[in-house]
């Protein structure tokens, strides 16, 4: 990632029939219920992957993952596709590779 993780919790509280996240930084969301046990069960499993250092895996041929990646490393979706057939689909490999290429060009 382009930034250093936050290390404070998020503040979460029921509002009016909803869950409200606030924080850290200028980040909130507001979910219903069923969304917001959903989002914690995919927190917990994403921090556990995170502790054991998994790598996303970008899939060229999942159209959304290709769109997301792209606006997440400031690139088209061909140059995702491109990189990922030429470094392989390890997500921190495509962005050390679209960040050199990036360099050299400027």
């Amino acid at each position: 990632m382009s930034r250093e993780p936050f290390d404070q919790p998020s503040q979460v509280d029921p509002v009016e029939g909803e869950v409200a996240m606030r924080g850290p930084g200028a980040t909130g969301v507001s979910m219903t219920p069923e969304a917001a046990r959903q989002t914690g069960a995919r927190l917990r499993d994403a921090a556990d992957r995170a502790e054991q250092g998994h790598v996303e895996t970008i899939d060229p041929d999942d159209a959304s993952a290709v769109e997301r990646w792209a606006k997440r490393l400031g690139v088209d979706a061909e140059a995702i596709r491109n990189t990922v057939l030429a470094v392989g689909g390890d997500s921190e490999a495509v962005a050390l590779r679209l960040r050199s290429a990036r360099g050299a060009a400027d």
